[in-house]
């Protein structure tokens, strides 16, 4: 064998050694814990109505919910038919709202129980700053299934 190979291996070795010696000393931590809360993306239509990822979000009754707009140039507003969550406000159109914040909105904890046969309707309204009133709606759906 040649002088570079026997280095070049050496070095390989060294750096496995190493890797394995840290790992036992230092070992990775577990992932995470899911936090409870899932995240739906409101996504500006330029004109048109917005789309939603996911379009049908499966929570639990111990999620909370996270809208944000992909843009800082609209606000949001999410509301629903049903009174979903807690805390949530009755609106001009019959409609119940989660809290939101300019381009964010976020729901309390779930007031409703769990159905796997149920989907909760819900518009995200996608608008201008200061002109809620010319918003553009996309439906949406959430599903409570544990």
């Amino acid at each position: 064998m040649s002088r570079g190979s026997s280095i070049l291996i050496a070095v390989l070795v060294s750096l496995f050694v190493g890797f394995l010696a840290r790992q036992l000393i230092f070992p990775c931590p577990p992932p995470p814990a899911s936090n409870g809360s899932v995240a739906v993306t409101v996504i500006d239509g330029n004109g048109s109505p917005p789309d939603v990822v996911p379009e049908k979000a499966n929570i639990s009754t111990e999620d909370f919910v996270f809208w944000a707009s992909n843009t800082k140039k609209k606000h949001i507003a999410i509301e629903f038919a049903d009174e979903v969550f807690v805390n949530m406000k009755k609106t001009g159109k019959n409609r119940w709202a989660v809290r939101c914040d300019r381009g964010t909105c976020f729901s309390d904890e779930v007031k409703v129980p769990a159905d796997p046969k149920k989907e909760y309707k819900y518009w995200q309204i996608n608008f201008e700053p200061g002109h809620p009133e010319n918003g553009k709606e996309k439906d949406g759906w959430v599903i409570i299934d544990r």
